[in-house]
């Protein structure tokens, strides 16, 4: 039993190692990003990056396993999140 349980932690841990996120396409006004793996980890990577590209303010749309991003450019603030 106690192996057992270091096996399946052993795997959640390593799923969660697993999980990133990729710049797929940026220009000026946002660009695309893509998850890979568990989707917590990957979408923290993914904030990561809309954040460093945009200057700290975006707006995104999830497709499936890709974030459509654009970056703020008025004096309308925060992180705005819509999934389709």
């Amino acid at each position: 039993m106690r192996n057992t349980l270091m096996i399946a932690f052993s795997i959640l841990t390593l799923s969660a190692c697993s999980s990133s996120a990729t710049l797929v396409r940026t220009d000026a006004r946002g660009g695309h990003v893509a998850l890979q793996g568990a989707y917590v980890p990957a979408m923290s990577d993914a904030r990561m990056l809309m954040v460093e590209h945009c200057q700290g303010r975006f707006t995104a749309i999830e497709h499936a396993d890709q974030i459509e991003f654009q970056c703020a450019s008025d004096a309308v603030t925060g992180r705005q999140y819509a999934t389709r």
